[in-house]
């Protein structure tokens, strides 16, 4: 794993793995313009960023405003975003990214949402072995993923 980069100013920590950026918000996190600024430039600090898919773990926000919910909805990321969530207002929060041209989907679960950006381009090719954003090794079927520990998703 490469070293985490952090934005401790921004309301989150942003980790830099080999093969996926995951961003983890604060909780009780207000996202205003400043704190998407720095968001996004701790995620473009960081090597590869465009050729890497994000997870974004929401944690317990209270808000957005209205400028960055514009622009959230505008927005094109170049690769997958998972965003996860645990409540209706994690889910109605990010409803105004999952509008955007960015290939994005929300999930309740983490392995639910790691599951779909290793199903989804660039790691469709991985076949078996060990996985490249977890090292749990994983062999693939056509009905799906089968992880060692004998769960099949």
């Amino acid at each position: 794993m490469d070293p985490a980069s952090s934005g401790d100013d921004g309301g989150f920590v942003m980790q830099n793995h080999n093969h996926l950026i995951e961003a983890h918000l604060d909780d009780g996190l207000y996202v205003d313009e400043a704190g998407l600024v720095s968001f996004r430039t701790a995620l473009r600090a960081i090597n590869g960023w465009e050729k890497k898919p994000v997870l974004i773990h929401m944690g317990a926000i209270t808000g957005v405003s209205l400028t960055v919910r514009e622009k959230l909805s505008l927005y094109t990321h170049p690769t997958p975003v998972a965003v996860i969530g645990s409540t209706l207002m994690d889910k109605v929060l990010a409803a105004f990214f999952l509008r955007s041209p960015t290939h994005a989907k929300y999930f309740s679960s983490y392995d639910d949402a790691l599951h779909w950006l290793i199903s989804t381009p660039p790691f469709t090719a991985l076949k078996s072995g060990v996985c490249p954003i977890n090292g749990v090794w994983v062999r693939r079927f056509i009905s799906g993923w089968f992880v060692r520990t004998g769960s099949r998703r």
